[in-house]
């Protein structure tokens, strides 16, 4: 896999427009997976999964925040089951 971000630098709540926009042409151009970090936000699940990397990193919006890091997780799982139509073909 190929990773597209900077472990400890999701302290933004979108992705970076960087990772988003090399995300998309690798996952259009390479079959090799390659996931993208997202933001602090889970707002960032959408962007990333819009890209069509097969994975989303997240950190900061999973351990962040006042809610509990399952309820986090469920809600990530639930936008890409939303946005992520690809992988459902």
């Amino acid at each position: 896999y190929v990773f597209f971000g900077r472990f400890g630098y999701d302290e933004k709540p979108e992705p970076h427009p960087r990772n988003l926009k090399i995300g998309a042409w690798w996952a259009e151009m390479v079959d090799l997976p390659c996931i993208v970090a997202a933001g602090s936000d889970l707002a960032g699940v959408r962007e990333v999964a819009a890209t069509g990397a097969e994975f989303v990193a997240l950190s900061a919006a999973i351990y962040g925040g006042d809610t509990s890091p399952s309820e986090r997780v469920a809600t990530a799982n639930r936008q890409l089951d939303e946005r992520a139509t690809r992988f459902q073909e």
